[in-house]
């Protein structure tokens, strides 16, 4: 029996060895003066400004870096057809807020060959109605595209490119009023003969076909242009973007046009709106609950009694130049609850042991697994990294087990706050959070390399146990106790961090304050892609509450958003 065990213990160590093979695989050396390394804008210098961050796009990640490196592109560049009537309008509206007035008058040109589709081609189509005859020509623009954005043809085949051409002018000004088609009617007014005829008939003088192309040409405009509802300015924002043309624009300038911007910057402007409103609550700013305690009705205490924050991201943003952004956050303590993945706190204990760099997101797999290196995206990770941070592990779970017999019953909680401690290195955000005692919480402690740890330490030394229980209750208890202090949620991407923090929040009939940042769609009834009004509907946000959810990588955002709350705040700027 004895030595069965032996035997047994022997099998079990070659198994192990085998999958560190695997798991371990050696990575090639990746040389600093090609790839990247990998971070994010620096919060903690007030002097950031906008080309700071700017600045950073480049080594952050995803899809921040390829607005660093479009960004990078665009520094190192610099008969009537389309263009020639988009230059004519230009020059016509003669107002410095139009790009196409600035467009002609740098003698840039514009081109659009579907220049009809749109209440353009309405207008054109009225007009030729009224007064037939005008002529665009698209096919001469579309030479001018070939030659300023491909190869430069010869002389002669661009002679032969014209010659081509001619007896098809004419189709566009036909084409323009043989599609006007008598709404609610049934019946075409104009088709390409009776267009054609219309002129003849002009000729003649037909009264009767006038009247009635007029009668028709009256009908389409009260359905183009119905009358509408005027908007009232004090409700309704007006749109309007950044003007570069303020060398004193700054990053602030930027930050405070995003929300008359449209689309998802308006959305990341509101989200600035709410993490401001957040920032800035008091417990003075509610009126005493009738229950309240004497120390609660304390002007002092009530003014210092703050919104409870609770930050929740996946893993990929800590792989990312995010990590960064969130060690500001933490090291200053101005949030006061976070949730992540095992990749989240993984990954910053590894950035600790060994950088990461810039890649590509078409980088082949195959490729990049022959040479032990770990695509994340369009970032890269060596596999040695995972080997050095096997190394540094170990002896700590040898040391928690023989603790755990005697003084402790580790939780995951536990466990993060420990390694934060351990590493011992200002530039992770575990080692702020175990110092200025803010808890981190990963439920899922074990989906990661720090699961492979922890199965290849139980294989060598068994015995040591983490409990989620008395986690999931620390977190309840995070959102219940929160009482009389409201809650903000600020979730970066989906999955479970998403949903901790929500669920935690849904015993409290909801947070007051939430805003989302992701990517992820609602349509196949993912808890990541869902909206905020379906956490609504669970109680999981409050219904008074104004939740924003920004459609945009974070990567992007989320530097942004910080920008205009956090840091602003913390540097004393507003």
């Amino acid at each position: 029996m004895a030595g069965e065990g032996s035997s047994g213990r022997g099998r079990s160590t070659d198994t192990l060895e085998g999958v560190r093979a695997i798991v371990l695989k050696p990575s090639e050396s990746l040389d600093e003066s090609r790839f990247t390394r990998i971070a994010g804008a620096d919060f903690s210098d007030a002097g950031l400004g906008l080309a700071g961050l700017l600045g950073s796009l480049a080594s952050t990640g995803f899809q921040a870096s390829n607005v660093g490196g479009a960004i990078d592109v665009v520094n190192q560049m610099n008969v009537w057809t389309p263009s020639k009537v988009i230059a004519r309008l230009g020059k016509e509206i003669n107002d410095e807020c139009s790009y196409l007035y600035w467009a002609y008058k740098n003698n840039i040109p514009v081109y659009c060959p579907a220049l009809t589709d749109g209440s353009l081609g309405d207008m054109l189509f009225c007009h030729a109605v009224r007064n037939p005859g005008l002529i665009i020509d698209i096919v001469h623009d579309m030479e001018h595209v070939y030659v300023e954005h491909s190869r430069h043809p010869s002389a002669a085949s661009r002679k032969v490119k014209r010659e081509e051409t001619i007896g098809r002018k004419h189709t566009a000004a036909q084409n323009l009023v043989s599609f006007c088609f008598l709404r609610g009617k049934g019946e075409a007014c104009f088709s390409r003969s009776s267009c054609s005829g219309s002129e003849e008939m002009a000729a003649n003088g037909d009264g009767d076909g006038g009247e009635r192309n007029a009668a028709a040409l009256e009908d389409v405009r009260a359905i183009l242009f119905k009358p509408s509802q005027s908007l009232d300015d004090s409700l309704c924002t007006r749109i309007a973007g950044a003007d570069f043309n303020d060398a004193g624009l700054g990053l602030a300038g930027l930050l405070r046009s995003l929300a008359t911007t449209g689309f998802q910057a308006s959305h990341l402007g509101d989200a600035i709106d709410v993490v401001n409103q957040m920032l800035d609550w008091r417990l003075s700013h509610e009126k005493p609950r009738e229950d309240c305690d004497e120390a609660e009705l304390d002007p002092k205490h009530r003014e210092s009694v703050k919104c409870k924050i609770f930050l929740g991201f996946t893993s990929n943003l800590v792989s990312s130049g995010i990590r960064d952004v969130i060690r500001f956050l933490v090291q200053h303590h101005l949030v006061d609850v976070i949730v992540t993945t095992a990749g989240g706190i993984e990954e910053d204990l590894i950035k600790c042991l060994a950088p990461m760099y810039r890649g590509d997101f078409s980088l082949p797999g195959k490729m990049l697994r022959s040479k032990g290196l770990n695509r994340i995206g369009n970032l890269l990770m060596p596999n040695d990294n995972y080997c050095k941070f096997e190394k540094w592990i170990m002896p700590l779970l040898d040391q928690m087990l023989l603790e755990q017999s005697t003084k402790n019953v580790w939780t995951p909680s536990k466990v993060i706050a420990r390694l934060g401690k351990e590493i011992n290195d200002e530039s992770s955000f575990l080692y702020w959070a175990q110092k200025n005692n803010i808890p981190v919480y990963c439920p899922a402690l074990t989906d990661g390399s720090i699961g492979d740890m922890l199965f290849c330490h139980a294989v060598h030394n068994p015995g040591l146990i983490i409990d989620i229980v008395q986690d999931v209750r620390l977190m309840d208890c995070e959102a219940i106790n929160a009482t009389p202090r409201k809650t903000g949620a600020i979730i970066l991407g989906g999955g479970l961090p998403k949903h901790h923090i929500c669920n935690a929040n849904m015993l409290r009939n909801g947070t007051d304050y939430a805003v989302y940042i992701n990517t992820a769609q609602e349509f196949d009834g993912s808890d990541s892609g869902a909206h905020p009004d379906e956490a609504v509907s669970w109680g999981k946000i409050n219904g008074s509450a104004k939740p924003v959810k920004v459609h945009c990588d974070a990567t992007i955002a989320f530097p942004l958003l910080v920008a205009a709350t956090f840091a602003r705040k913390f540097h004393g700027l507003g």
